[in-house]
């Protein structure tokens, strides 16, 4: 077959590929992605009709007449295409099944040559999808983690409130779940951090029952084998209810009604006289 016959045929063969691509909306909208184009309108005259993402038919003509090419590109293009626009890469596979068929019946004597091609084209665009595409997958849940992570920061946050204080309040709903979590990056705070002194903020706690006032000893119990003294603020009167008519045993720690009074206390202990008494200067020696 002469050169100028391999130039049409590869024409044609790009032309079938459109056609197996714009036969409904979603098979346009990856053709219109892939190519940088919208329609049919002039889409030879294209710039970016390069490679089989671009000028299909040039690459069409290299498979009917070169023994060898590197497809390596043109696979990743094709399939980083098909991840984007969240399409399976059978959507390809189907268009080269109809330039295979076109290529027997119109030049069976190139047909061994461009088979060869074609079948590791394909090789190579269905193991780099599976490979972007499990890439894509990871990057995704690996932002969902991080969201989550965050939403368990602003859930339960360690806050530094002065020199060797930290303050953690409990805020909303808590379960055996959200005090693991809280014990889990309060101790490593307290670890990194080492303070004195935990302020367990309870203003913001909407209930309390037998198992949380375990959980909190327990948790309490562990900020001490750590070094670090724990108390109990912003006990409001409804929670005192609460935590007396459930018996909660609380010898030994210290519970203030606000977290002022407790932040107060604190400091007194770390010989802060002048912070002390920041707020009312009346109190002032």
């Amino acid at each position: 077959m002469k050169a100028a016959s391999s130039q049409w045929l590869a024409k044609q063969l790009a032309h079938r590929f459109e056609e197996m691509n714009l036969q409904d909306p979603k098979k346009r909208a990856v053709f219109e992605h892939a190519y940088g184009v919208e329609g049919k309108e002039a889409i030879h005259e294209q710039p970016r009709f390069q490679g089989l993402l671009g000028k299909l038919d040039g690459l069409c003509h290299d498979m009917l007449t070169k023994d060898e090419l590197d497809l390596v590109p043109v696979a990743q293009q094709v399939a980083q295409t098909h991840v984007e626009v969240n399409v399976n890469s059978s959507l390809f596979i189907e268009g080269c099944l109809a330039m295979e068929d076109l290529v027997k019946e119109k030049a069976p004597q190139l047909f061994s040559r461009f088979l060869k091609h074609i079948r590791r084209l394909k090789v190579l665009v269905t193991g780099t999808y599976d490979k972007l595409l499990e890439e894509t997958r990871t990057r995704l849940q690996e932002v969902v983690e991080a969201q989550q992570q965050t939403i368990k920061e602003l859930q339960t946050p360690i806050i530094p409130v002065w020199r060797g204080v930290l303050m953690a309040p409990l805020m909303g709903s808590f379960d055996s779940m959200r005090m693991h979590e809280l014990q889990e990056g309060l101790l490593e705070t307290i670890s990194s951090y080492k303070p004195r002194f935990v302020l367990l903020d309870l203003s913001g706690l909407a209930h309390v029952d037998t198992n949380i006032v375990g959980e909190l000893v327990k948790l309490i119990g562990a900020i001490r084998l750590l070094g670090t003294e724990a108390m109990l603020v912003g006990i409001k009167p409804n929670v005192a209810q609460q935590l007396t008519r459930i018996g909660a045993r609380l010898e030994g720690i210290p519970t203030f009604a606000t977290l002022e009074q407790g932040l107060r206390a604190a400091l007194r202990e770390l010989g802060f006289r002048e912070a002390v008494n920041v707020g009312h200067p009346e109190k002032r020696a």
